[in-house]
């Protein structure tokens, strides 16, 4: 008994360890004088709402981190938003760090205690998890539940935790709308495991209860979207180019439309293969350092397993299999390698198999396997944190504090409606809401709301700059916001290279005379009569 206790103690402070050498890695990519912006700086608005009673959900994301992280907000009372932004990041490098443990406790499900502390030290040191932790993004909260509802769905009879499974599968989609797929994926799984002592009461009580967690969300999106289902990412439909997405100039396209102006060829070229490439892409992408090699030969291991942890290797296939299916679609459009981090967890299963194998080759050596255990873990942990020293260096302060200052010349300078697809614009919202010292309760009155303001930041899509300033006319477009080689647009980088391309642009404002030194950005103003040739 003190043998097992003096085991179990000894397997903690090397999970302890791991864990603190994460936190240090994790803090390496975040700066503190920095507040989050952009899409983190919505959660973090309608934390500050729900702690008034408002629950309003947003478009692209449903309420759960915003829930969840909305009590810690009341460790401070401050005006100042970096206070907050801190606690935020804080919050979700808590989150990220005691998934390692939940990481440790899934790998035990296919493995010893030593292969799950390798699973758990991969998990603790993936570059892409450490870096999203502290932005304050729904990933490591949308991971954690994932690998909860997997842990429970993996036992060996039909017990009664199987119902916290689906438990977390709610909740998964109370963080992101695409975490409705787990309902697929775990009626699936619970056929697979439970065939022969299928209990139809639990099964049915078990969709009811991830029935019942998704039900208010489903409920505000309807009132809100007039659909329980809506996704503001996919709301234009089948449209072939990310700057579409959000384009006021832009109409949705659905299936049926697409295929009858294109046909069947090109939607299944368009959405499906380009889906499939796109998505290996991402998956590639957040598979370094190290799971791009471990997968491979994982996916090869994964067909002779014994028959104990077969089926739980076939659920853990599953999961990603059908996960990444789900993607398809939204990655030919829209091309995010972090939709994918949820996938890290389960792929860290994948590749221990290799290690495993490695570890197991029987040689005449009394100490390989231990001591082959401890050089690949230590050459795949290096790898990790090298990558993040040179990949994810923290955001540099001065760039960022010029993005901020010339967020604030937009709003005290410009008279019309601007179009941007430079990153010199990202603090746009957060001067406007912060500035006003509003970000209290931006969602509670309606009279603070960004569009209500003088000047509106456009959203518009073409093919040419002359199509984007004839859309953006009746949009009251006044002035483009262009940045140095940043847009992906010839057209655009063109203007900010040669400014008298164009006789009908103006320009109005160059950052390197407004003594800016790391941001470089032009503002031009239109001239409408001269761009109709009056």
């Amino acid at each position: 008994m003190s043998i097992q206790v003096c085991y179990k103690n000894k397997i903690f402070i090397i999970l302890g360890i791991i864990v603190l050498t994460s936190i240090i890695v994790k803090l390496y990519s975040i700066n503190f004088g920095l507040p989050i912006h952009t899409d983190n700086f919505d959660i973090a608005m309608r934390s500050f709402a729900h702690l008034s009673g408002n629950f309003d959900v947003s478009p692209n994301r449903n309420f759960g981190l915003s829930l969840l992280q909305s009590p810690f907000l009341l460790l401070v009372n401050s005006n100042n938003f970096l206070d907050y932004s801190s606690i935020i990041r804080l919050f979700g490098i808590g989150v990220s760090t005691a998934s390692i443990f939940v990481m440790y406790l899934l790998a035990r499900k296919f493995f010893n205690e030593k292969y799950s502390i390798i699973a758990a030290s991969l998990f603790a040191f993936s570059s892409q998890l450490n870096h999203s932790a502290g932005l304050g993004e729904t990933e490591a909260l949308f991971a954690l539940s994932l690998m909860c509802s997997l842990y429970f769905i993996l036992r060996q009879t039909n017990d009664r935790l199987v119902f916290l499974s689906f438990v977390f599968a709610g909740i998964a989609y109370t963080i992101r709308p695409m975490g409705m797929i787990m309902i697929i994926i775990l009626l699936i799984i619970y056929l697979i495991n439970f065939r022969k002592n299928l209990k139809p009461s639990k099964f049915v009580f078990c969709i009811f209860l991830f029935v019942l967690i998704i039900l208010p969300i489903s409920l505000v999106r309807y009132d809100q979207y007039d659909d329980p289902l809506f996704y503001g990412d996919v709301s234009k439909g089948f449209v072939t180019e990310f700057g579409m997405v959000y384009a006021k100039n832009v109409e949705s396209v659905t299936a049926t439309e697409f295929i009858q102006n294109n046909g069947l060829g090109v939607f299944l070229q368009e959405f499906i293969l380009l889906g499939i490439f796109n998505s290996l892409k991402a998956l590639a992408s957040v598979s370094l350092p190290y799971l791009i090699i471990l997968i491979p030969i994982g996916l090869i291991l994964s067909t002779k397993l014994k028959s104990e942890i077969k089926n739980f290797i076939l659920a853990n296939w599953t999961l990603i299999i059908l996960y990444f299916a789900s993607l398809i679609i939204v990655s030919s459009i829209i091309l995010l390698p972090r939709f994918f981090l949820p996938l890290i967890p389960f792929l860290i299963i994948i590749s221990v198999l290799p290690i495993q194998k490695i570890s197991n080759v029987k040689t005449n050596y009394g100490n390989f396997k231990t001591i082959s255990l401890i050089i690949i873990t230590l050459l795949l942990i290096s790898s990790s944190v090298i990558y993040t020293y040179f990949v994810y260096p923290p955001p540099d302060y001065k760039t960022e504090s010029e993005k901020i200052e010339f967020a604030k010349f937009l709003h005290n300078n410009l008279d019309g409606n601007f179009f941007s697809e430079s990153m010199a614009a990202h603090y746009f919202t957060f001067v406007y809401i912060v500035d006003n010292n509003s970000f209290k309760n931006y969602y509670l009155n309606d009279e603070l709301s960004i569009e209500n303001s003088r000047i509106q930041w456009l959203r518009l899509y073409g093919t040419s700059i002359d199509e984007i300033v004839l859309s953006g006319e009746k949009l009251g477009l006044k002035y483009l916001v262009i940045g140095e080689q940043q847009t992906g647009y010839n057209y655009i980088d063109e203007i900010y290279e040669e400014e008298k391309l164009d006789s009908y642009l103006t320009k109005v404002f160059d950052s390197n005379e407004y003594g800016f030194e790391n941001l470089n950005v032009k503002i031009f103003k239109i001239d409408y009569k001269l761009f109709k040739g009056e």
